[in-house]
């Protein structure tokens, strides 16, 4: 309810921008055409802001990162959702694997907010980079201390851990291409790095 009324005030919020702050500066017709020539667009922008940031080593390297770090990520989730529902409680009691899995996602969460409180003295504190490479470190720790001892203390500890250190990954690769890439080819790379994530 919560989460709804709070979209419900942003699209309220939202029609207040004039249209013509938004774009497109001219009106095109959708049909195929315009459908190809809008996919060429694009593509070309995304193919200029991968040739910017291969330019930008670290941008690269903070692209790169940020790539490996999203698959094991997502297989991580994927794992929670099969260890929910298959090994932490009885596979025909579906409700019960589902309320485990809410539960864990809301201890992820937490570990999301947290990071905007750790993420910052740490980047202070090891670098940039550091912090960025911890936190990837972190995350593969984090994962074989699930796998030695897998119990639901464990899951919620991980869980909120891998929260924590994805969106502190996510902070720092945020900050160095931010720094790293020009203003001009910022929303270019940045629109590439959405792909990757």
């Amino acid at each position: 309810g919560i989460g709804a009324a709070g979209y419900a005030a942003a699209s309220l919020l939202a029609r207040r921008i004039p249209r013509s702050l938004l774009g497109p500066d001219r009106r095109a017709p959708l049909d195929l055409r315009s459908l190809g020539s809008g996919a060429r667009d694009v593509v070309r922008d995304l193919a200029a802001g991968a040739r910017r940031g291969r330019e930008r080593r670290p941008a690269a390297a903070a692209l790169g990162a940020i790539g490996a770090h999203r698959l094991g990520y997502g297989v991580m989730t994927i794992t929670l959702m099969l260890l929910c529902r298959n090994y932490f409680t009885d596979p025909a009691d579906v409700d019960a694997g589902l309320a485990l899995l809410a539960q864990a996602i809301t201890v992820t969460g937490l570990g999301i907010g947290a990071a905007a409180l750790v993420t910052p003295p740490a980047a202070r504190r090891l670098s940039t980079s550091g912090c960025l490479a911890t936190g990837i470190a972190l995350a593969a720790a984090i994962q074989l201390t699930l796998v030695i001892s897998p119990t639901v203390p464990a899951l919620f500890a991980s869980a909120f851990l891998l929260g924590m250190t994805a969106q502190s990954v996510k902070i720092c690769v945020d900050s160095v291409v931010q720094r790293s890439v020009d203003e001009s080819f910022r929303g270019r790379v940045f629109a590439l790095y959405d792909v990757i994530f």
